[in-house]
């Protein structure tokens, strides 16, 4: 019972992040902005961390598959905003990767590799999207790459939770997903 209330301790601390604080009207300045960015809005920071759970409870070649296909994905994404209009229902559509992405986390059949691998890349690109629009062009290369550089250290942090180190790992992936499912939730009716 103990770790359990550890876990949602913990779960409850990531979710004081402030509410959709990394999306478009919170312009990102300088290369330490653009490193604190991806901390800064919850939705974002558990995306993140979830992809690195994800791929520590599926193991294997997942492992570095699922954080490299999302860094590659959210860059394109980020990229891409730079020289199209982002779509009206980005945000919409991030919050329903965040349920996507909480979903992904409770289920325990196997998805094809293809098609679990597909979906991060379209949460990441959603999520790049979000990103590039808040960037200016002049620095976008040195902005996203501190960016790029936070998401991957929140991709470690989701794969150290789900290690072995952990005992309690399931509890932590499992909580992690049903608040991903809740907030997600939350996000969609508010």
């Amino acid at each position: 019972m103990k770790n359990y209330l550890k876990a949602l301790s913990g779960l409850l601390i990531l979710s004081a992040s402030t509410l959709a604080n990394a999306h478009p009207g919170h312009g990102i300045e300088s290369v330490y902005a653009g490193l604190i960015h991806p901390l800064t809005g919850w939705d974002h920071l558990l995306v993140m961390i979830a992809v690195g759970l994800l791929s520590g409870k599926l193991g294997g070649n997942a492992k570095w598959q699922l954080p490299l296909t999302f860094l590659t994905l959210m860059a394109l994404g980020c990229v891409f905003t730079q020289f199209v209009i982002p779509f009206n229902g980005l945000e919409t559509s991030l919050a329903a990767s965040l349920m996507a992405m909480g979903l992904l986390l409770l289920i325990s059949f196997p998805i094809h590799t293809l098609l679990r691998t597909a979906l991060v890349g379209t949460f990441a690109f959603l999520h790049g999207m979000a990103h590039g629009a808040e960037i200016p062009i002049q620095q976008s290369g040195r902005i996203l790459a501190a960016m790029l550089f936070t998401t991957a250290l929140l991709h470690m942090l989701g794969l150290f939770l789900s290690s072995d180190f952990f005992k309690a790992r399931k509890t932590i992936i499992f909580m992690f997903g049903c608040l991903m499912m809740f907030l997600g939730g939350y996000s969609l009716i508010s």
